[in-house]
């Protein structure tokens, strides 16, 4: 509400206010003039009560003195007695209530004198009654006297009843006016006094509510001073840091619970104390000009400081600070560096130490390199040489076991047939260490067909088969239906597939060897297909599993193992090969040992996607 507004009611409320303290005066003054009217009327029904009692009066003493002259008991004249005494009574009354009205006041003085004419005339039958008897008291009775007088003090009385009953009928109709008028007064006071007090409520409400949101907004205000300083003295006294005050003089005020933590020495044993004796001389004069500077209104937060703990150890302290103009005093903050200037200087030694460990990986890297590169065309000169040699040595043993196939000796016949396999198995190593180094060089170039895994494993079962009869093994064969197509290079599948079914075939010594198939991770043309090649060694430790695809650990360990498996030359070449090659495919090859049962190899490759019939 605006100041005119707020104005314009308050001389309002004062207009109104005047109006109805006139009215209460006024009303007052109707009032005190109402009671008087009251009174007034109550005096004329008196007057007209007090009559009435008189005429009953003088009626009661008629009638006892009629029935005195015609009995002459005397209880009737005992009765007219008092009837007189009654009379007198009322006149005396009524001569005191008629003295404010002058009018009815004399017509009150003429009624007595009648009065006292009729009680005498009353006395005289009685004595005559007395005297001479009933006879003589009734003519004086039937004479007429004493009626004319009873007639004259009726009128009187009569008209003094007509007057009375008009000064009451003139003063109800003052009254009611009167009290028409006080009426009407009455409710308009009421009316103006319900506006004032509706004003003066809504004003005191409008008052009450604005003092509420006043006190209310005081006591958030409290609350939120009360809350924040409370909540700076939490953050004070559980920082991990310690937060002092000092004084303009820079001697301790205030000290949290990480001076304690930090410095060893108790608030207790602080407070009071100049902060500059706790720093390290050489940093004294540094810290003091830093300070002075802070006081005259530069904020710091990067003051390092050597600082004296209780224990006498030093501790790096990198120092913030603030002075409060209001409050006279310097907020101050102290961190522990200590611990991360010592790692700074270890990371320091340790980047020194990481380059000089850099530059002599990078040579040694440099002279492995050299040497993998040095042992990769070594590797591929001695295939490159060996392999025409091999081929000649491979033909003339196949024609010397054929040759000596028929009516030899025997021994003879055994003597070609190993010289046979020997020279077959060298050319096999031969062919592997070449594919091993043509693969370590990044050389190796394969197809991305499609083609039929389930012709291809077919065909190598069939390659595979003979040797297996040989040596009594049954090679099983169980293909899904839902095999598909493989993508990738089907002439190297072929030569993987052969190398892990012939190295099952030479390390089961009875049994069966197993080659399943099946597709995983979708229909025909998505997912991954899945060959396993399952032999019957009765499985190989540990230690050789786990080295079984290194081209020449295999070997070594298989040759001294003990476990009868020894007998496969190029183990660990020919798996080593075979991994990287399904590798190069997009596929793998891992295995896994069952003691007592046998070695499983499985070979992922990825399915064509596209659906051939």
């Amino acid at each position: 509400m605006n100041k005119s507004l707020a104005r314009g009611l308050a001389i309002g409320m004062g207009l109104v206010l005047a109006v109805l303290a006139g009215l209460g005066a006024y009303t007052w003054h109707s009032s005190n003039r109402l009671a008087e009217r009251g009174q007034d009327l109550q005096r004329a029904q008196q007057v007209l009560t007090l009559l009435a009692s008189l005429q009953s009066a003088m009626a009661e003493a008629e009638s006892a003195q009629r029935a005195y002259s015609l009995t002459g008991d005397a209880n009737h004249a005992d009765r007219q007695g008092k009837a007189k005494l009654a009379a007198e009574a009322r006149m005396g009354e009524l001569r005191n209530l008629t003295a404010a009205s002058p009018e009815q006041y004399v017509r009150l003085v003429a009624l007595g004198p009648l009065l006292a004419k009729r009680f005498e005339v009353m006395a005289a039958a009685l004595e005559v009654r007395r005297r001479s008897g009933a006879g003589t008291a009734m003519q004086l009775e039937l004479g007429g006297e004493g009626a004319r007088w009873q007639e004259r003090i009726y009128l009187a009385v009569l008209e003094l009843q007509r007057h009375g009953e008009a000064a009451l009928a003139t003063e109800r109709r003052h009254i009611e006016a009167a009290a028409s008028l006080t009426s009407g007064l009455v409710i308009l006071s009421s009316a103006l006094a319900m506006l004032v007090a509706g004003g003066a409520l809504w004003r005191v409400r409008r008052d009450l509510l604005q003092q509420r949101r006043a006190e209310a907004e005081q006591a958030r205000a409290a609350r939120k001073q009360r809350q924040a300083a409370s909540e700076s003295d939490r953050v004070f006294d559980t920082a991990l840091d310690a937060l002092c005050t000092l004084d303009g003089e820079g001697r301790f005020v205030r000290l949290s619970a990480g001076c304690a933590r930090l410095w060893g020495w108790s608030a207790e044993e602080l407070q009071g104390t100049p902060y500059i004796v706790k720093v390290q001389p050489e940093d004294r004069r540094k810290t003091e000009r830093t300070l002075a500077a802070v006081i005259g209104g530069q904020p710091t937060t990067d003051m390092p400081t050597r600082w004296q703990c209780k224990d006498g150890s030093v501790l790096q302290l990198v120092w913030s600070a603030e002075w409060s103009a209001t409050d006279q005093t310097l907020l101050c903050s102290a961190r522990d560096i200590t611990e991360l200037q010592r790692l700074r200087e270890a990371a320091a030694r340790m980047t020194t130490a990481l380059r000089q460990g850099s530059a002599a990986l990078a040579e040694a890297t440099q002279r492995a390199d050299a040497a993998q590169a040095l042992q990769t065309g070594f590797l591929a000169t001695m295939a490159q040489s060996l392999r025409t040699p091999l081929s000649d040595i491979t033909g003339t043993a196949d024609t010397l076991a054929q040759a000596l196939a028929e009516g030899a000796p025997p021994e003879a016949r055994r003597s070609a047939q190993a010289l046979r396999e020997r020279a077959h198995r060298v050319q096999d190593t031969v062919r592997d260490m070449l594919d091993l180094a043509t693969l370590e060089a990044g050389q190796m170039t394969l197809q991305r067909d499609a083609f039929d895994l389930a012709e291809t494993l077919q065909q190598v079962a069939g390659t595979v088969r003979p040797l297996a009869d040989k040596k009594g093994l049954s090679l099983q064969v169980n293909l899904a239906d839902d095999l598909g197509y493989a993508r990738g290079d089907a002439q190297r599948v072929a030569q993987v597939l052969t190398k892990l079914l012939r190295h099952a075939v030479d390390t089961s010594p009875t049994g069966q060897v197993q080659l399943r198939a099946a597709r995983q991770g979708g229909q025909p043309g998505a997912g991954t297909l899945c060959v396993e090649v399952v032999d019957a060694s009765g499985g190989m430790p540990p230690a050789l599993l786990t080295t079984l695809f290194a081209p020449w650990q295999a070997d070594a360990q298989a040759s001294g193992s003990g476990n009868g498996n020894g007998g496969a030359e190029g183990t660990g070449l020919k798996l080593a090969v075979s991994q990287r090659l399904a590798r190069l495919m997009g596929g793998d090859i891992v295995a896994a040992s069952e003691p007592q049962v046998g070695c499983t190899f499985t070979l992922t490759l990825p399915a064509d996607t596209v659906v051939h019939a």
